[in-house]
């Protein structure tokens, strides 16, 4: 059976925390990259598509449009996936705002374990010199 004493046990959980931190770093990033570019393409097929039935001289257009139905469902769908990629976004950045304030908490641990690193062998120096 393996001994472990409390301090190596934190050093892995700091690595461990580190390790993390950089997946949740490049998972927010690929996030953040790609809800724009499918809000973008989702816009512009939806405006395409909607101007391609608007011009096309078809009798299911000339029905649905004199008629007298709008188009105000449609244009909702299209507010509610723009207001959502927007909360995504916001969403995105405030989670890459608390990543870096852990970087750095989890850089002032390693300046304390360098330090005590350093006095420790400090200590032994010390201890082998007598």
């Amino acid at each position: 059976m393996k001994d472990e004493s409390s301090v190596n046990v934190l050093y892995d959980l700091v690595e461990y925390m580190e390790r993390e931190r950089k997946r949740l770093l490049i998972a927010t990033a690929i996030v953040l990259l790609l809800v724009p570019l499918a809000l973008t393409l989702n816009l512009s097929g939806f405006f395409f598509m909607t101007k391609r039935i608007l011009l096309t001289d078809s009798e299911t257009s000339r029905t649905f449009y004199k008629v007298g139905r709008s188009m105000m469902p449609l244009y909702f769908l299209v507010t509610l996936n723009a207001l959502t990629s927007i909360a995504l976004v916001f969403l995105g950045i405030k989670n890459l705002l608390f990543l870096k304030s852990w970087g750095k908490k989890l850089g002032k641990i390693e300046k304390i374990e360098k330090k005590i690193y350093e006095e420790v062998i400090k200590d032994e120096e010390i201890t082998e010199g007598d």
